[in-house]
């Protein structure tokens, strides 16, 4: 039953991750960050170059040095204000990119305790958990998402998700 538990846990991964490039119907974890201070929206085009025109053609490098770029402009947009939500979302989501899932979740958690009503920061705070194989944590996340929506869609894919989750633990 073990070896069969271990398996399914690439496979949960990669299915909360598709979660994040494909529900933006359901809950829009896509949308653009950029706003808010001048560190955000330079962090946020340091962040789209990495992603967008060195990533996809194997150029990680390069990707890295623009995502550590964008670290640095997202960090100096909290230091100036801890409130900016989005510059919060924009370093998980870097962090995330870059497999750094547990300061990933830091910085997730933030964005939940600055928007309790965001349903995008728990979901994402959930697949970060799941990449650490904290799986009750992860569902203890979707569960509370589940709460911030009344959409009967998102509600019945942050439903399978948990399924998944509970079959990973």
């Amino acid at each position: 039953m073990r070896d069969t538990a271990v398996t399914r846990r690439p496979i949960i991964c990669m299915l909360l991750t598709l979660l994040l490039v494909l529900s933006a119907g359901s809950f829009s974890i896509c949308q653009t960050q950029g706003g808010g201070s001048s560190h955000n929206e330079q962090g946020w085009g340091y962040f789209k170059k990495g992603f967008y025109e060195y990533a996809p053609h194997n150029k990680h490098q390069e990707a890295n040095q623009y995502y550590e770029m964008a670290i640095a402009e997202f960090k100096q947009a909290i230091a100036a204000n801890d409130g900016d939500a989005a510059a919060h979302r924009n370093l998980a989501r870097v962090y995330h990119v870059q497999g750094k899932y547990a300061l990933s979740a830091v910085q997730y958690r933030r964005v939940t305790e600055l928007n309790p009503e965001d349903v995008d920061a728990y979901v994402n705070l959930a697949v970060a958990y799941s990449h650490l194989h904290r799986y009750d944590e992860a569902i203890e996340q979707l569960e509370l998402a589940k709460t911030k929506t009344s959409d009967p869609v998102a509600i019945g894919k942050l439903n399978g998700y948990i399924e998944k989750l509970e079959k990973a633990r």
